[in-house]
C-alpha cells in the first residue's frame, strides 16, 4: 500500500501511476474505484464483520469485481507495455565512434580506427595510420549507449572486402553494412547512407581479402555530412606512412653520407689527407657497413629488424626439400589447418605455385589444393615450425601462414642443399632467426675484407660505401633474412684470387657463387673466355677449382633435393620471368618506361589484382624485345674486346651485363655492382660504384613510379658497367700490388 500516494480518478492506466520518491510506480495496493463505493467501503470497515470471513455479502462481491479488474488492468498494461514503440535515438552530429573505447582481438593497432583521421587517398600499405587485422581479427567499439547509425564510412585496403556489424544489446552482432573492395591501389574510402539502425556498439572485422586487413579509419554518423570528407576529421592532419617515412630519413642519411664519403675518398686517393689516408679510408669501411645497418635505426624498421617473411620461405623451403618448388603453399595451408585456422585461410588468398594464379584461400579444401608431398609427421612438424615462427615479429601482426600469397621458394638445388644443413634439426624461433641473420651479416662483412685482401683498402672502402649506401639492397630488403649474402661473399673472394693469382681458389669461389645464384656464371664466363684467347695455362688452373666445385654442388643438389629439382627450378624461374613485378633489373626493366602511374593497370576487383599489370609489362618486353638483343649484342662485342686484350675482371663485369640485358633478376642482385670499383682498379671503377649507390638513394626520394624508377635504375646499371669497363687511360688504385690475374 502506498499510503502517501495522492488519491487515484477513473479506471486507466494512468490513473495507476503514481510518483513516490521521484520514481515512476504502479500503483495495485489501492484499486480506484466511484466515490460511492469508497464510502461505502470505509463505513463496512467501521461496522465490523458480519459474514464468513469477517466481510460483508456485498463487499465480498465488491472484491471479486475488484479481483476481475485488476486481473483484466494487468494483462492490458503487459500488452500495452509490450506492443508500444520505442521511441528512437535522436541524430546527433558528427562522428559518434570518434575517441570511444576499443577492444582488439587479432589486431595491432585498433585505436587508429577512431582517432579521427585519414590518410591520402591511394596511399600504399604500411600505413602509420591504420590499424592492422588478422584474418580471424575484430575490433569492438563501444559507443556509450544507444546510437543512431544511417552513415557509415571506412577507409582500408583497396583489395579488401570490411565487415561493419551492430550490436542493440552490446553482445549480439548483425551486419550493418558489407564495404566492398575499391578500385585503385593503396588505401581506398568506400561509403553508404542505406543503414539505419540504432545500436550501442559496432564490430569491425575483415572480409574477403588477402588474411591481411589494415584500415585507417570507421567513422559512424547519422547525417549524411557526418561520412562526407571534411577538413574536421578526415584529413585534418594527413598521416605519414611510416614504412615511406623511415625510408625517406634514412635514405636522405645516406645520401648526405655519400656525397661526403665520395669526397673524402677522392681527397685519399689524390694524397691530400696525408696521415690521415689509412684512418679515413678505415673509417669510410666502418660507416659503410653502420650504413647498411641504416646507422643503428634498423631495430625500428616498420617490418621488424628480422626479414622472417623473407626467411620463412628459405627456412621451410629447406628444411622440408620434399615439398619442391611447387607445393610448399599448399603444406603451409594444411599445416594451418591442424592449427586451426581454417577460418583465416578461407579467407585468404593462396598464390599457386604452379602457374602463379592467386586462388582463393578455399581451394586448399579442394582435391588439387591438399598437400600431398609431406607424411602426417612431417606435415605436424610443419606445422610446430609455424607456431614457432609467430614468437618472431610478423608485418602488420600477421599469422606466418600468411605466406602463401608470396611468390613462392626459389633457392637453386644446391643452395637448398646446403641451407638444409642450417634447418634440418633447427626450430624457427627467435633465437634461430637471429643467429642466421647475423650469420648473414658476418658473410657481408667478409665481404668487403675480401675486397681488401685482394685489392688493397680504397677498393674496400668504395665497396663498403656502395653498400652502405644503394637503395636495392638496403636493410630493408634484404637485411635480417637468411642466406642474402653467402654468394656475396664468394664472389667478392673469387674477385679477390683472381687479382691474388690463387686461380684455383677463384674457380672454387665463383663456382660457389654461381652454384648459389645462377647469374654470377656470366661474370665466370667473361673471366674464362679472357684466359681462353690470352693463357690457357690460367685457363687450366681455373677450371681445376671451378669444374669440381660445379660437379660437387650440382651433385649434392640432386642427392638432397633429387634430380628432378633442377628442371622443376628452372620451370620456376622462367615462370618467373611471365610474371613479372616491379623491382627488377635488366634489359627488359630498362624499357618498361611506360610513364608515371603504372598502378593504373592493377584491377582490384579481380582476385588476383596485378593480373592486368602483369599482362601489360609482358606485351610491353615482347614489343621492346628486339632492343634487348641489341643492348646484349653490344656487350658481347664488348666482351670479346676485353678478352683479346687480357682485360680480365672487365671482360667478366662486360659478359654479367651482357646476359641481364637478356635475363632479368630481382633488383637487389644489383650488389654485385657495388664492386665495380675492382673492375680496373681506378677512379672510373669507384666513382660508377658509388655513383650508382647516390643515384639509386636518389630515385627514391624522388618518389617516381615504381616502373618507371627500376627502368632508369636498369639504365643506370648497364650505363655504369660500360663506363667502368671500356678501356681508357686513368690512374691506377695504388694501394694495393698490380694484380697479375695469373697463377700464383
Amino acid at each position: 500500500m502506498h499510503d502517501d500516494a495522492p488519491p487515484c480518478r477513473g479506471h486507466n492506466l494512468a490513473a495507476l501511476m503514481c510518483r513516490r520518491n521521484g520514481a515512476i510506480r504502479v500503483s495495485v495496493g489501492r484499486f480506484c474505484t466511484s466515490p460511492q463505493a469508497r464510502r461505502r467501503g470505509k463505513a463496512a470497515a467501521m461496522q465490523g464483520p458480519h459474514s464468513r470471513g469477517g466481510r460483508a455479502p456485498w463487499a465480498r462481491s465488491a472484491g471479486r469485481r475488484a479481483g476481475w479488474r485488476l486481473a483484466l488492468l494487468g494483462l492490458t498494461s503487459t500488452l500495452m507495455l509490450g506492443l508500444t514503440p520505442r521511441a528512437a535515438a535522436q541524430c546527433s552530429e558528427g562522428h559518434a565512434a570518434l575517441g570511444r573505447p576499443v577492444v582488439a582481438h587479432d589486431a595491432a593497432f585498433a585505436e587508429r580506427l577512431v582517432d579521427g583521421f585519414l590518410v591520402p587517398e591511394g596511399r600504399g600499405y604500411p600505413s602509420g595510420g591504420a590499424a592492422e587485422l588478422r584474418a580471424t581479427g575484430a575490433v569492438r567499439i563501444d559507443l556509450g549507449g544507444p546510437v543512431r547509425v544511417r552513415s557509415l564510412l571506412v577507409q582500408a585496403d583497396a583489395t579488401d572486402e570490411v565487415l561493419v556489424e551492430g550490436s542493440a544489446d552490446g553482445t549480439r552482432f548483425s551486419t550493418l553494412w558489407t564495404a566492398p573492395a575499391a578500385e585503385g591501389g593503396g588505401f581506398r574510402s568506400r561509403a553508404t547512407l542505406t543503414v539505419d539502425a540504432t545500436v550501442r556498439a559496432v564490430r569491425l572485422r575483415p572480409g574477403r581479402g588477402d588474411g591481411l586487413l589494415a584500415v585507417t579509419e570507421l567513422v559512424v554518423g547519422c547525417r549524411p555530412e557526418d561520412v562526407l570528407v571534411r577538413s574536421g576529421f578526415v584529413r585534418d592532419v594527413p598521416l605519414v606512412d611510416a614504412g615511406e617515412l623511415y625510408k625517406r630519413t634514412t635514405g636522405g642519411r645516406k645520401l648526405a653520407f655519400g656525397l661526403v664519403a665520395l669526397g673524402v675518398w677522392l681527397a685519399a686517393r689524390r694524397g691530400l689527407l696525408g696521415r690521415a689516408r689509412v684512418p679515413a679510408l678505415a673509417a669510410l669501411v666502418a660507416l659503410g657497413l653502420a650504413g647498411f645497418l641504416d646507422f643503428g635505426a634498423f631495430r625500428s624498421i616498420p617490418r621488424g629488424p628480422l626479414h622472417v617473411w623473407d626467411s620463412s620461405h628459405y627456412f621451410l623451403g629447406s628444411k622440408y626439400e620434399e615439398v619442391g618448388y611447387t607445393d610448399l603453399y599448399r603444406c603451409v595451408a594444411a599445416a594451418g589447418h591442424l592449427r586451426g585456422l581454417e577460418r583465416t585461410i578461407d579467407g585468404m588468398r593462396m598464390r599457386r605455385l604452379e602457374d602463379n594464379v592467386a586462388v582463393p584461400g578455399t581451394y586448399t579444401r579442394l582435391p588439387a589444393g591438399r598437400c600431398t608431398s609431406l607424411s602426417p609427421s612431417r606435415l605436424r612438424a610443419l606445422a610446430a615450425d609455424l607456431e614457432a615462427l609467430r614468437t618472431v615479429r610478423w608485418p602488420a601482426s600477421a599469422d606466418p601462414v600468411s605466406m602463401i600469397a608470396d611468390r613462392g621458394y626459389l633457392a637453386t638445388p644446391p643452395e637448398t642443399a646446403w641451407l638444409r644443413l642450417v634447418t634440418a634439426h633447427a626450430r624457427p624461433d627467435v633465437r634461430t632467426m637471429t643467429s642466421l641473420a647475423v650469420l648473414d651479416f658476418l658473410f657481408l662483412v667478409l665481404a668487403i675484407w675480401a675486397v681488401g685482401w685482394g685489392f688493397g683498402l680504397e677498393a674496400a672502402a668504395a665497396v663498403a660505401v656502395a653498400i652502405g649506401v644503394g637503395e636495392p639492397w638496403s636493410y630493408g630488403w634484404l637485411g635480417g633474412a637468411l642466406d642474402r649474402f653467402s654468394w656475396v661473399f664468394a664472389a667478392a673472394l673469387g674477385l679477390a684470387a683472381l687479382a691474388r693469382g690463387r686461380l684455383v681458389l677463384a674457380g672454387v669461389a665463383l663456382g660457389v657463387a654461381t652454384l648459389v645464384r645462377v647469374f654470377p656464371g656470366f661474370l665466370v664466363v667473361g673471366v674464362a673466355l679472357t684466359y681462353l684467347l690470352t693463357d690457357r695455362v690460367a685457363l687450366r688452373a681455373l677450371l681445376r677449382g671451378l669444374v669440381p666445385t660445379l660437379l660437387a654442388g650440382g651433385l649434392l643438389g640432386a642427392a638432397v633435393a633429387g634430380p628432378s629439382a633442377y628442371g622443376a627450378f628452372l620451370a620456376r624461374a622462367a615462370l618467373h620471368e611471365r610474371t613479372p613485378v616491379a623491382n627488377e633489373l635488366g634489359g627488359a626493366p630498362a624499357l618498361r618506361m611506360i610513364g608515371p602511374g603504372s598502378d593504373r593497370f592493377i584491377d582490384p576487383g579481380q582476385l588476383d589484382p596485378i593480373v592486368p599489370y602483369q599482362a601489360e609489362v609482358n606485351r610491353i618486353d615482347a614489343e621492346r624485345a628486339p632492343v634487348r638483343f641489341v643492348l646484349a649484342a653490344a656487350f658481347a662485342w664488348l666482351v670479346v674486346r676485353l678478352a683479346r686484350r687480357g682485360d680480365v675482371l672487365p671482360a667478366g663485369f662486360a659478359a654479367l651485363a651482357a646476359g641481364l640485358a637478356v635475363a632479368h633478376v630481382a633488383s637487389y642482385y644489383a650488389v654485385v655492382l657495388a664492386f665495380l670499383a675492382v673492375a680496373r682498379r681506378d677512379v672510373r671503377g669507384a666513382v660508377a660504384t658509388v655513383g650508382f649507390a647516390i643515384m639509386s638513394q636518389a630515385l627514391l626520394l624522388l618518389r617516381l613510379d615504381a616502373l618507371f624508377a627500376y627502368a632508369v635504375l636498369s639504365c643506370a646499371a648497364f650505363a655504369a658497367v660500360a663506363w667502368a669497363t671500356l678501356p681508357m687511360r686513368t690512374r691506377k688504385l695504388p694501394s694495393a700490388p698490380e694484380p697479375s690475374y695469373r697463377t700464383a
